[in-house]
């Protein structure tokens, strides 16, 4: 019997308004999902996400719809969007709709979620037939600041709807509610088969408070398709920051210290926060050292590194961010902070600073420039630690698991 296997994600490029994203809980699903075809082209891989916006199926399309299609993999859509406003109630029944219609039709062995919150089908999992429900995400510290709140006002003014479509969600949510308190669903549910973890820090973290549930720590990777040598530099030129734009990232940091280093181009690729992007232009205009590129392709981005020296992610929490595999696989150091869950060593393959410290940040770049001589040997050491995180050896560990 093929086993088939059906991938549940509830962030996809495409899916939210405005501009197209890419949400790291997307990237890694489907990074995984191809490597695992890659690996075991006999595996039956299903995807279910919320729909595409119109204004983004082309895009999505080629970006990435083509090649699951390339790859056999069909993608299914729940009866909804991707929306800040939408309550989660609301969509966990959307998705548990869709989702117990496939396994009946597909005879689906294994439901694999790529995030962690309760799932429908953890209460109905004999009924439903299902041999192993997985789920694959990130574990931490719930962190406060200052930035957070920003980042929660924004997404509010986002999330603005009429009053009609208020008390329409209102009247759907109320039953569905008691009928999620009835099942019993929680977010580490004993029901589920294996909670694998992204993050070596979340590992630790989610053992030591949930020691009556499967946990597993499974390491993303990155699929570098460039041929990339060690870079050998005579001075920092240009720094790359790539990510979503809103304050906890830290951009705001960022943008603090370019006039410190008029030398240096500091090219920034990201979309989201509008406030953020004005912020950016406003500085822009004082400083010409900022290159803003806005939204580049998932397939373009690897020229970015290319053309890049370092990575700067000055965020304030992440778990294991995709961008810094990348940028490591590209043979480029990174600064970062000690606040986020990374791979990165102090002046081995990269630099740690304290979230949100600018004089901190400024002398670890000064060190650099003025030590160049120790950039070849971090290149190395970056493309190093690049090689230990692939998504082929991640797909292999999960092979494993699927198969047991």
């Amino acid at each position: 019997m093929k086993l088939k296997i059906l991938f549940v994600t509830k962030y996809i490029s495409g899916s939210l308004p405005k501009e197209f994203t890419y949400h790291g809980e997307w990237t890694d699903s489907y990074e995984l999902i191809l490597a695992l075809k890659k690996v075991y082209p006999k595996l039956k891989i299903y995807l279910l996400t919320p729909k595409i916006r119109k204004e983004h199926f082309k895009r999505f399309n080629q970006e990435f719809g083509e090649i699951l299609k390339e790859n056999n993999i069909q993608h299914y859509f729940i009866d909804a969007y991707l929306d800040y406003g939408m309550p989660s109630t609301l969509l966990r029944w959307e998705f548990f709709k869709k989702e117990k219609e496939l396994i009946q039709k597909l005879n689906i062995n294994i439901i694999h979620y790529n995030q962690f919150q309760p799932n429908c089908c953890y209460a109905f999992k004999k009924q439903l037939r299902l041999k192993k429900i997985i789920c694959y995400g990130c574990y931490g510290e719930k962190k406060e600041g200052e930035w957070r709140k920003k980042d929660k006002k924004y997404k509010n003014k986002l999330c603005k709807t009429n009053t009609v479509t208020k008390v329409k969600r209102m009247i759907k949510k109320l039953p569905l509610q008691l009928f999620f308190r009835f099942l019993r669903l929680k977010t580490f549910d004993k029901r589920v088969d294996y909670f694998v973890l992204k993050n070596p820090k979340g590992y630790e973290l989610m053992k030591q408070k949930f020691k009556d549930l499967n946990i597993i720590y499974i390491p993303k990777g990155q699929t570098n398709p460039l041929k990339i040598k060690i870079k050998v530099l005579e001075k920092i030129k240009n720094i790359l920051f790539i990510g979503n734009l809103y304050y906890g990232k830290g951009i705001i940091d960022l943008l603090k210290i370019t006039e410190m280093f008029p030398d240096i181009k500091f090219n920034i690729i990201g979309t989201g926060n509008s406030e953020i992007k004005k912020e950016i232009q406003k500085i822009a205009q004082k400083n010409k050292n900022i290159n803003f590129l806005g939204s580049v392709s998932y397939y373009e981005k690897w020229h970015a590194y290319l053309q890049n020296d370092l990575l700067l992610h000055p965020s304030y929490s992440d778990a294991f961010p995709s961008v810094i595999l990348e940028a490591l696989s590209c043979g480029l150091p990174v600064i970062t902070t000690y606040e986020i869950d990374s791979p990165i060593k102090d002046g081995e393959n990269g630099f740690l600073y304290h979230a949100g410290n600018s004089n901190e940040l400024k002398k670890k770049l000064n060190f650099i420039q003025h030590n160049i001589n120790i950039y070849y040997q971090m290149s190395k050491k970056a493309l190093e630690t690049a090689q230990r995180y692939t998504w082929e050896n991640a797909a292999k560990k999960f092979l494993d698991i699927y198969f047991e």
